[in-house]
């Protein structure tokens, strides 16, 4: 038995949902001059991120929520590429999946939304609708940066290898 997840009426069905925002994030790559690998990396980045802020609002998270943690899983993908280093195919620079990964979640509407209310419906739905622009900006940035401090290679501590005798050092 499979879940069914109801979309909001008038909005694309999740899977073209996903499609769009790989085909954005691709694009996004393309415009950047990427490799020609990195734009398959940023598709599955950017269609992953908007795969999970659909799931989330889906179930009930907020919008800016639904960003950081979207954000989160797009920057675990750019850390993960970081530490491989190269795929085998060629190099992936992470910061190409990163950037073209997020752009799908890109609170653009939301801001232009909270302008037009600023400028015609009044001063307190304004400032809500651009607040909440700027919350997901920010969600946007912790959870990209989170994902990539998870996935850092740890610090150990170095040990000498011949430690020097007492007393013999300088």
């Amino acid at each position: 038995m499979t879940a069914v997840i109801p979309a909001e009426p008038g909005s694309p069905p999740a899977a073209g949902n996903r499609g769009v925002a790989a085909l954005a994030s691709a694009f996004y790559a393309l415009n950047g001059y990427s490799p020609l690998l990195a734009l398959l990396f940023a598709a599955l980045a950017g269609g992953a991120g908007r795969g999970t802020y659909v799931l989330l609002t889906a179930y009930g998270a907020g919008p800016v929520a639904a960003a950081g943690v979207a954000a989160t899983v797009v920057g675990l993908a750019a850390g993960l590429l970081r530490r491989a280093g190269r795929v085998p195919w060629g190099k992936v620079p992470p910061l190409v999946v990163t950037l073209a990964g997020i752009s799908p979640l890109l609170p653009g509407l939301t801001a232009y939304r909270g302008f037009y209310e600023l400028s015609v419906e009044g001063l307190t739905d304004g400032l809500v609708t651009i607040t909440l622009a700027l919350a997901i900006g920010l969600a946007l940035a912790a959870g990209v940066t989170l994902g990539q401090y998870l996935t850092r290679p740890q610090a150990t501590p170095l040990a000498p290898a011949d430690p020097a005798p007492p007393g013999t050092r300088n």
